[in-house]
This record gives C-alpha cells, sequence and structure tokens, in this order.
C-alpha cells in the first residue's frame, strides 16, 4: 500500500498524485478527521456538552458509536430526547461548537498536511474538490478560514447547508445519508462513479459508500483511532493524519482508556 506521510519527498508524492489524478474528476472530502485531524477532538466535544448539560460522565466510547454517521442536528435532538434537556438543538449545537473550536485552539491543532497536499495537487490538475461532511457548518467555515484552505474546495456541503438539504429533500434521501447523495449527485452531474474519489477516515462510511456508489475509489486518511482498521483504499493511497497538537489529548487517561475500549471492541468484531 502506497503510504504518504507528513514529509515526503516532494518528487514522490507528486509522482503518487499524478498517478492518482489520471483517472479522477472529483474528490469529494470529508471534514473532522480529513481535512484537520479532528475527528477524536469533535467527539470529546459531544462528551462535554454531554457532562456540562447532564451533570454526569459520559463514555467517550459510547459517545463515539452513538454520534457516527448522524448529522449534527440529529444527535442534538437525539440528546434532547435521551436526557430530557430543556434546551433548543440549535442551542447546544453552538455550545457544541465552542467547545469544540476550544479544544483546537488550546491544543494547537491544524490542518492534515497530507491531505491539504493533495488538495493543492488536485487543484494544480484542475480536479475539482468538495467537502461533505456531517459535521458542524459554523466550525467547518471559522476552520477553513482559520487554516486558509476555502479556496481550495468547489463546494462546501456541511450538515445543514441548505442546498444539501434541499437536494436531499427532493429526492427521499436522509440528509446524513453520504452514500445515496453522492450516488444521486454523481448521477446528475453525469460523473462516472469510477472517476470520482472519497476521502475518508472512517472505514464504516467507506464500506457503505462503496456498497452504494459502486466503483467509486477510495482514499483513507489514518489516524491513531483508526490505524489498525485493516481498511485498504481502492487507489492504494493512505494519508497518514497524525498531528503533533493530538499527543497531549491521547496522553490523557480518558483518551486512553477511550483507545482500550475501542481496540477491544474491534477484536470482539473479528477480522474484516
Amino acid at each position: 500500500m502506497t503510504r504518504i506521510s507528513y514529509a515526503p519527498a516532494r518528487a514522490k508524492r507528486a509522482e503518487q498524485f499524478d498517478r492518482l489524478f489520471d483517472g479522477t474528476d472529483l474528490l469529494i472530502v470529508d471534514f473532522d478527521g480529513v481535512v484537520g485531524p479532528t475527528e477524536l477532538v469533535q467527539q470529546i466535544a459531544f462528551q462535554q456538552l454531554l457532562e456540562e448539560k447532564t451533570g454526569r460522565s459520559h463514555d467517550l466510547l459510547e459517545v463515539q458509536q452513538d454520534a457516527t454517521g448522524r448529522t449534527m442536528m440529529d444527535i442534538m435532538e437525539g440528546y434532547i430526547e435521551a436526557h430530557g434537556l430543556d434546551e433548543s438543538p440549535e442551542a447546544l449545537l453552538e455550545r457544541q461548537c465552542a467547545l469544540y473550536l476550544e479544544i483546537i485552539k488550546d491544543n494547537g491543532i491544524g490542518p492534515n498536511e497530507g491531505v491539504v497536499a493533495l488538495l493543492n495537487a488536485a487543484k494544480a490538475r484542475g480536479v475539482r474538490a468538495v467537502i461533505l461532511s456531517n459535521g458542524n457548518d459554523d466550525a467547518v467555515d471559522v476552520l477553513l478560514g482559520k487554516w486558509g484552505l476555502g479556496d481550495l474546495f468547489d463546494g462546501i456541503y456541511a450538515s445543514r447547508n441548505e442546498d444539501r438539504r434541499l437536494f436531499a429533500e427532493a429526492r427521499g434521501i436522509k440528509v446524513g445519508d453520504k452514500a445515496h447523495l453522492i450516488e444521486a449527485f454523481l448521477g446528475e452531474k453525469g460523473i462516472d462513479f469510477s472517476r470520482a474519489a472519497i476521502v475518508e477516515d472512517n472505514e464504516k462510511t467507506l464500506d457503505k459508500i462503496q456498497g452504494v456508489v459502486k466503483g467509486i475509489q477510495t482514499i483513507f486518511v489514518r489516524q491513531e483511532f483508526n490505524k489498525d482498521a485493516g481498511y485498504e483504499p481502492t487507489t492504494g493511497v493512505t494519508i497518514d493524519g497524525f498531528a503533533g497538537g493530538l499527543f497531549a489529548l491521547y496522553r490523557q487517561s480518558r483518551m486512553a482508556a477511550f483507545f482500550a475500549r475501542r481496540d477491544a471492541s474491534l477484536a470482539l468484531a473479528g477480522p474484516r
């Protein structure tokens, strides 16, 4: 498998991207854990929000499993129902966003350098890139601006994007269903599935998309929480998405417990 490290030789990396883009017209890019190494940050912010609002501790692994594959508004509405919270989903989402951005600021977390290199190479080759994320629209906008990456994308479709919502509703697709959104979008744009590539860090999401969008290319972003997933991207390209600002988080005892339990959960699930 090709591994694109944080600082590979520029000539070698350019050659790898040239081969990739020879057969690609569009990159569909997740945000948390991909553009930025922020997937774990998102889960910690969910956990902190729940603990702040309910006054009791919440297991990070359970928080992560509950949130996977759901839109931000769906998650907030679920919290209100499950815990009897007397707040609007919009108010909860605003607070979660503040917690998320605070963690990023406190830990000096920046974008994934390997993914930025991929995006710059795509732009230079005339390959379009769009963000399709179930994350917080406000947080995505803030971080793209802070990191100076907004110009690398031809469209940004986070969970509350109005165009995304209208597109999904008109076709009877759930707004958080990435697989069928991608299938419908590519079909309407006349883009062959095999000439699109999805850039993701969640192997289960990739499996779902590949099950619906037959022949789509995949690029995997590897981080601490998914390093043992065993996922093999169709392009053979795995981008290492580690960032120094996260190491302090990983050293915290609650993070260690999270990874230990996640590893145990993967082990029980057996081989892929």
